[in-house]
């Protein structure tokens, strides 16, 4: 008793520990992959600028150099620690083309590396990761996406791109990671895994994301407000997840202010300093207008960079099907392909799966077919690409693009005359008196955020690790930056230079342009509010904040999804959303059909006409099979509608303790696999039809061979010399996945939106050889029975719907009783 109160505390603390040092190690690498690329410390051979420097307090960045005092070293000999830029004190061309060159080769190699581990190893290791966890919590079954190798991957692969420069962040991923460690301990073998069965694994990996988001922002509160706002709203945390949240967000925390990364015993990332004669940044109240005004802008940055984002990842999908890079146009890439040597067209070509040669690769080159070049190839080419492209327009157009973003984020929110702004190039003409300095102020900004909104657009959605919290965060602080100075200059014609202008601090601009256009991006509310309160700090703007992301909420609304919504969709995840006056709280386990062990079909194994015949074999242990006259029906439990108290065991039909994990129904599909494991489920099949196949190849023999097309390609060997059966036309491929602890409104929502899905295999989160399918038939005939279904509320036991549900429900059932025969699961809830 004791260990069950305990260890989901020490659970929590331990996700916290964990992903905090993982933040750790990505950190120390982004900073030290970031800052070689342009300069070296001499005295540490692998430290990055705030590190050689004694803290990021110590840099000028004015000179890109340590402030004096330098730190030495007492020794036999004096070894000065002391930062380096690759050109050196020398100014000349030949010395910044070769400043050039080193960024633009580390910027290349960092990406390319990245996007073959990606590729290579873990290709769901991709992207942010928050439409997977949020697909998880909801139930659907994507534990490829948390597996050991996505953790690694996606640590080291993110350490590499954040550091070679690209338009990415690393907080959206760092939120992925914490999801993964918390899947590892909730299905691993052993203690550890038996008591995190303790914990629902929807709240824990909740836990590990507001550890993740903690670790990101040094945000412990924002990360537990995440994991309420954007993860509860898919299924609710209950009182003691919400506790383990704030426990494993604490614990990252902490474990971040013990480490002490920066040096400076903050836990901010974006640590202000204040105003002169002011002890916070201040606004005035007639300002308000105007953050309206960032909160829409930011609302309509968000719906368009969705909209061209989703395009980019649309195109690029389907170029990548055939073999081809999406930013190149065809005809150059033949031509490339025509004039490369045979040798290295037979390595870059997809042959199929057989073997490069003459014979196979120059009837692609050369024919009518375009060349389809590998995936794996074509990911790498197109990382590399984009590196190419960012790093040359980055490095010779400003310092707002060259610098690291988070360096220019901090420079844009500070004040006039920090350091680290005069080193931007963003403080006015104090008099005035220079139009074109304020000019090309403005036109610098203008040009950066378009710049970063460009890159983002085509690298978000790649195959990297990539986040949207920073880039988003400069798109939005740059615009809010030029509406500052624009304020600024307006005011002092209407009041004159010693006027309102004074009074007037563009960098409170900048954080209000950049929560808007982040909320604008993500579309969250309160837990934005208090991550970009926890960031600055700033406890004086939080209104501000306020009225800029709720604007951002609304317009953005008006025109798409959020981005992480978007890329669900595009992943196959349907949007889940709760009807506001029906509650649908039974879960799946309670309605899918159960799958027996011997009808799960590994197509990596011959498939004969006998074994085919053996699915419709009694067995004499009894399954529950019954044979009819010409093809079998299983023994179909009671039917259970959603809010009753079934007398059956329809809901332990998939329990440890019946059959060890066997169902005891007959199965009336069967799940085909590429591999072992439902991780690799390549369709499903009718046994219905299946038998009828049979009935009439009845004469075949039983050694006779069956093949299913897999992507086109064979996955069987013809090694029978009569011809094998093509099957392929009896399989369905399109088939969603779900967690037997799913709720029914996640199946109901995945059906909803995917109107060609007709099934959905169901797995168990911890026996491997219990499954189920639920198919839109049996949701229909579940949530829609002519019958049972207003019968179902009026048992005044029912608790597993909420007071006042049930008038409702009756409601809905006498409007559409005349359809329920003909209607869908979604015609009920509508109704």
């Amino acid at each position: 008793m004791a260990v069950d109160l305990v260890f989901p505390w020490v659970l929590a603390i331990g996700l916290g520990i964990l992903t905090a040092t993982s933040g750790v190690y990505i950190s120390m690498n982004c900073d030290y992959f970031s800052d070689l690329r342009f300069g070296r410390c001499r005295g540490i051979p692998l430290g990055d600028r705030a590190r050689c420097c004694g803290g990021s307090g110590h840099i000028d960045f004015i000179t890109e150099r340590c402030r004096p005092p330098v730190y030495s070293m007492l020794a036999a000999a004096e070894r000065v620690i002391a930062w380096e830029p690759w050109c050196g004190d020398r100014s000349s061309h030949l010395c910044e083309l070769w400043s050039f060159l080193v960024y633009l080769s580390l910027s290349v190699l960092l990406t390319a590396v990245a996007a073959f581990l990606v590729t290579y190893f873990c290709l769901p290791a991709r992207g942010s990761g928050i439409p997977d966890v949020k697909a998880a919590v909801a139930g659907f079954s994507n534990n490829h996406c948390f597996s050991l190798t996505c953790l690694l991957v996606k640590t080291v692969g993110l350490s590499l791109v954040v550091g070679a420069g690209l338009s990415l962040g690393k907080e959206g991923p760092l939120i992925h990671i914490g999801a993964c460690w918390a899947y590892a301990m909730h299905t691993s073998r052993g203690p550890m895994g038996v008591l995190a069965n303790l914990v629902p694994l929807h709240e824990v990996l909740a836990v590990g994301a507001a550890a993740g988001v903690s670790t990101a922002f040094g945000a412990p509160v924002g990360g537990v407000l995440f994991a309420v706002e954007e993860l509860g709203s898919t299924r609710s945390l209950s009182p003691r997840g919400l506790l383990l949240a704030f426990a494993g967000s604490f614990a990252a925390s902490f474990t971040l202010k013990g480490w002490n990364l920066h040096g400076s015993n903050q836990l901010t990332l974006f640590e202000l300093s204040t105003p002169s004669g002011s002890p916070k940044k201040e606004w005035l109240s007639w300002e308000i207008g105007l953050f309206l005004l960032l909160g829409i802008i930011g609302g309509l940055i968000g719906s368009c960079f969705v909209w061209v984002n989703v395009h980019v990842s649309r195109r690029r999908k389907r170029m990548l099907r055939e073999g081809r890079l999406w930013m190149v146009p065809k005809s150059f890439q033949d031509a490339a392909c025509e004039r490369l040597p045979r040798w290295l067209i037979g390595a870059m070509l997809d042959d199929g799966g057989h073997p490069a040669s003459e014979e196979v690769v120059r009837p692609q080159v050369v024919g009518s077919a375009s060349p389809k070049i590998k995936l794996s190839i074509l990911n790498v080419l197109e990382l590399s690409l984009i590196a190419l492209l960012t790093a040359s327009v980055n490095f010779p157009t400003t310092e707002l693009l060259r610098m690291p973003q988070s360096e220019v984020i901090h420079g844009l929110f500070e004040s006039c005359p920090h350091s680290r702004v005069l080193n931007l190039g963003l403080c006015e003409d104090e008099d005035n008196t220079s139009s074109e300095v304020n000019s090309n102020l403005k036109m610098s900004l203008l040009f950066a955020a378009g710049i970063k909104f460009a890159q983002t657009a085509i690298t978000f959605g790649a195959a990297v690790p990539s986040g949207l919290f920073i880039p988003s965060l400069f798109i939005g602080a740059a615009v809010g930056r030029l509406v500052g100075v624009w304020t600024s200059e307006l005011s002092a014609l209407a009041f004159g230079p010693s006027g309102m202008k004074n009074a007037i601090d563009p960098s409170v601009f900048a954080m209000v342009g950049a929560v808007a256009t982040l909320g604008g991006f993500a579309r969250m509310t309160v837990s934005l509010v208090v991550i970009m309160f926890e960031l600055t700090a700033e406890v004086t703007l939080i209104p501000p904040f306020m009225c800029a992301v709720l604007a951002a909420k609304v317009v953005g609304d008006t025109f798409t999804d959020s981005i992480y919504d978007a890329h669900a969709t595009l992943l196959g995840y349907a949007n889940v959303e709760e009807p506001e006056d029906v509650r649908l709280m039974p879960q799946v386990r309670d309605i899918a059909l159960p799958v027996a062990k011997k009808d799960m079909l590994n197509l990596a194994e011959p498939i004969t006409v006998g074994v085919l015949r053996s699915l419709f074999d009694v067995e004499a242990s009894g399954d529950g099979f019954e044979q009819g006259d010409d093809e079998m029906s299983p023994v179909s439990p009671q039917a259970t509608v959603v809010g009753v108290r079934s007398t059956d065991c329809s809901a332990s039909l998939f329990s440890p303790s019946s059959s060890q994990g066997t169902p005891s129904v007959q199965s009336e599909v069967c799940i085909l696999m590429t591999g072992p494991g439902l991780d690799s489920v390549y369709g499903v099949m009718i046994k219905r039809e299946l038998s009828s196949w049979l009935s009439r190849e009845y004469q075949a023999n039983a050694r006779r061979l069956c093949r299913f097309r897999v992507d086109g390609d064979e996955t069987l060997p013809v090694s029978n010399s009569t011809a094998p059966f093509d099957l392929s036309h009896l399989v369905d491929t399109n088939v969603g996945h779900l967690l037997m602890s799913a709720p029914v409104l996640t199946a109901t929502c995945a059906f909803r939106e995917q109107t060609k899905l007709k099934y959905c295999v169901c797995r168990h989160e911890h026996l491997p050889d219990v499954s189920g399918v639920l198919s839109r038939e049996r949701l229909d005939e579940v949530l829609c029975p002519s019958t049972k279904f207003a019968a179902a509320f009026h048992d005044e036991e029912l608790s597993l719907f909420p007071i006042g549900v049930s008038k409702r429900l009756l409601e809905i059932e006498r409007i559409v009783s005349t359809r329920f025969s003909q209607g869908s699961s979604t015609d009920c809830l509508e109704g």
